[in-house]
């Protein structure tokens, strides 16, 4: 579902890769639809994070739509969920 509150969260995420001279985001389609497939794959953030090599506070950000992953980052997200990327992710 699409809320005001994940708006905001993106337009400041593209706002600040903009100040930072970024050319391309990339953002989490649904937090709550990443939660389940954690959960559904035996997952709580911070073991995927661990087994997969990701720090922890980053998987964190990223499933909030705090921050927009590196593609190397969102790209072991989707090989730990065994997921295509556009089930998960898009570009802006």
């Amino acid at each position: 579902m699409i809320t005001i509150q994940n708006i905001l969260t993106n337009l400041l995420i593209i706002i600040s890769n903009i100040l930072v001279g970024g050319d391309e985001l990339i953002i989490l389609k649904q937090k709550d639809d990443f939660q389940k497939e954690l959960i559904k794959r035996g997952y709580s953030k911070r073991s995927f994070a661990r087994s997969h090599g990701i720090a922890e506070s980053t998987l964190i950000q990223i499933s909030n739509g705090k921050q927009s992953p590196r593609p190397e980052t969102a790209k072991r997200i989707c090989e730990g969920l065994k997921v295509n990327f556009d089930d998960v992710f898009t570009i802006i």
